[in-house]
């Protein structure tokens, strides 16, 4: 699941950029993920310089659900409610994944998301991404793929 430049720093050599997964593009999967499993899209975010994910926020019957997706690669996971800045706390919405995986993006479980940091997980990043992960203490798969890195 972790692939090089999936958060969002990268070494430049020879000026390859990194693929980028445009904000319309996950917001139309959320509308139609919404439409699937017979919920509304509430709120919309994208990605900025902070954070290097999209946003949403889907309501289903008086439960809501954030939604993120990486706005590098288009890896897509669900979290509880919690402000902003904070740590996601990852879980597992099967209805809302399905709905997404069948638009095209990769849906990362909790389990997946938890994931600690190790040797095999941090081989596959760049150096400009272990110094990022190494300065702000990023400790889960989940940590890497979302993140607040600045």
């Amino acid at each position: 699941m972790l692939r090089q430049g999936i958060t969002g720093f990268f070494d430049q050599d020879g000026g390859h950029s990194l693929p980028e997964v445009p904000a319309a593009q996950f917001k139309t999967a959320c509308y139609a993920a919404a439409r699937e499993v017979g919920a509304t899209l509430e709120g919309f975010t994208p990605s900025g310089v902070t954070p290097n994910f999209h946003r949403a926020l889907l309501d289903r019957h008086d439960s809501r659900l954030p939604a993120v997706c990486n706005a590098i690669y288009p890896v897509v996971g669900f979290a509880r409610p919690s402000p902003e800045g904070q740590p996601l706390e990852f879980l597992d919405h099967p209805a809302f994944a399905a709905a997404f995986e069948a638009s095209g993006f990769e849906v990362a479980s909790a389990a997946a998301l938890t994931c600690p940091l190790g040797a095999a997980e941090l081989a596959v990043l760049g150096e400009a991404e272990r110094n990022q992960i190494a300065y702000w203490r990023a400790a889960t798969v989940g940590e890497v793929i979302f993140n607040w890195f600045d």
